[in-house]
């Protein structure tokens, strides 16, 4: 007479061989059993260089995105103004490596995504504060500010209408550079980071109008043409970023 352990092996058996007889040739063969494997398939390995043996590529990492943004931003600024490298060469060599560095700290420091990273409310009031600085430096370096009567009736609005769409031309140009290299790299505040990285973009477009303006001692003329497109491009980075910046 059988034990209750072997009355228990026998039901076992008994259900396995029922589960293996309802286990046909067609269903091994079965589109949705392929998806399956293709699914619980391991992922490849890197290759010995860093290359993929498949089909997916290996993220950026932090550091590499930080490069990356250092040398567009290098780029754009010295094309964007290329014609003062035959007069000036120098100051925008200088101006475009200063700047594409101090932009990749702020990075570093914690401005965007990262281990080191921010808090939302700090890095708001560094964001803040960047804004405030770049009109501040502008209004500063005005040499006199005329009434608005005056800056309208004159020939001040055509040039500041030739120098803004050429800042926000190559403002938004920069921008999206940035956003391409860090897209979808932040889960948790992706307006915020894409309001940094379109206020960037904005300030390098007033850097290279600075380069090519004739009319740039006027107040008026420095703050509205020159500088609107950092304040305008940081806005307009808020709402990119929600799109572009999240995961």
């Amino acid at each position: 007479m059988k034990t209750n352990e072997e009355k228990g092996f026998a039901l076992l058996a008994a259900r396995q061989n029922a589960l293996g007889a309802s286990i046909t040739p067609d269903l091994l063969q079965s589109p949705l059993l392929d998806e399956i494997r293709k699914d619980l398939a391991p992922e490849v390995p890197p290759g010995p260089r860093g290359d993929t043996l498949g089909q997916k590529k290996l993220p950026l990492s932090r550091l590499q995105r930080v490069g990356l943004s250092m040398v567009a931003l290098f780029v754009g600024l010295a094309l964007s103004a290329a014609t003062a490298l035959i007069d000036a060469p120098q100051p925008l060599i200088l101006t475009a490596a200063a700047f594409s560095l101090s932009a990749a700290g702020l990075m570093l420091a914690g401005a965007i995504p990262g281990a080191a990273r921010l808090d939302q409310p700090a890095r708001r009031v560094v964001l803040a504060l960047l804004i405030l600085t770049t009109f501040t430096a502008l209004a500063l370096h005005a040499e006199d500010f005329l009434s608005w009567t005056e800056f309208i009736q004159g020939d001040g609005g055509v040039h500041a209408a030739t120098c803004a769409g050429h800042s926000l031309a190559t403002g938004v140009m920069a921008s999206s550079a940035l956003m391409f290299l860090w897209r979808r790299t932040d889960p948790f505040s992706p307006g915020l980071t894409g309001a940094i990285l379109g206020f960037i973009g904005g300030a390098l477009g007033t850097l290279s109008v600075g380069f090519l303006c004739d009319h740039g001692s006027e107040g008026i003329h420095l703050t509205m043409s020159h500088g609107l497109s950092a304040l305008l491009l940081a806005g307009l980075g808020y709402w990119a970023g929600q799109k572009w910046l999240s995961p």
